[in-house]
């Protein structure tokens, strides 16, 4: 599954694991997370046909979440993934070993969350792969 290769790709990352040894979660943290972490969702997924049937290159948006209780190490984290991410192709290490053409930034939004007290960088990446 491309979701267990990204989030290996980032966790194994020695820039990410400087700020944080826990991440990867599926669109929010759970309950009395530790952070700094980060969260991965799936934005859109369109299905491209060709007459032949569907295309086998596929345009994924992927939506990373970075949270910490400080400003900067949000930004730091956010943008230790985004070293990891943007620009990278290659075979991901994920049981499918999938082929990745291109990850490319896409568009990037700050939040703070007054109830939780901590502040999250929200960045969309559009990922080319293709799928089996």
């Amino acid at each position: 599954m491309i979701e267990a290769g990204l989030v290996a790709l980032i966790n194994a990352d020695a820039g990410v694991q400087a700020i944080t040894t826990t991440g990867g979660y599926l669109s929010e943290l759970p309950p009395n997370a530790t952070l700094p972490s980060w969260t991965h969702s799936v934005i859109s997924e369109p299905v491209d046909y060709l007459l032949t049937g569907p295309d086998t290159l596929v345009k994924r948006r992927v939506q990373i979440d970075a949270y910490s209780q400080s400003p900067d190490t949000c930004l730091t984290l956010s943008y230790a993934i985004e070293q990891v991410l943007s620009g990278y192709s290659g075979t991901l290490q994920d049981t499918a070993a999938t082929v990745v053409a291109l990850v490319a930034k896409d568009n990037m939004t700050d939040f703070f969350d007054d109830d939780a007290r901590n502040y999250r960088r929200s960045v969309d990446y559009f990922v080319f792969y293709y799928k089996q």
